[in-house]
């Protein structure tokens, strides 16, 4: 199975060392989450002043007390379940 894709966007940030990414909130599992559910390999598009395309993994954050850490929100418990956190840890691409 090919690595899914994401691109870098404005909700995508730093914290702490660490990036993350999410999508609006939804009622419906987005396909993507599910994609990346069943296989967490991804490649993230650079497309902003920075052009590259970097393999890397996610890790969906499931638990609100790290949401809460990771992301400046008031909602934690609604956005956890309508529009999960996800950790993106990228490679080494000469790996």
């Amino acid at each position: 199975m090919a690595p899914h894709e994401l691109a870098d966007r404005p909700a995508d940030r730093l914290g702490e060392g660490r990036l993350f990414v999410s999508g609006m909130p939804s009622r419906r599992t987005r396909a993507w989450i599910h994609n990346l559910e069943a296989d967490p390999r991804l490649t993230f598009h650079l497309k902003a002043a920075v052009r590259a395309d970097l393999p890397g993994r996610a890790r969906i954050v499931s638990d609100p007390a790290e949401v809460a850490r990771n992301w400046n929100r008031t909602d934690v418990d609604a956005m956890v379940q309508h529009s999960p956190l996800i950790e993106v840890q990228l490679e080494d691409p000469a790996a």
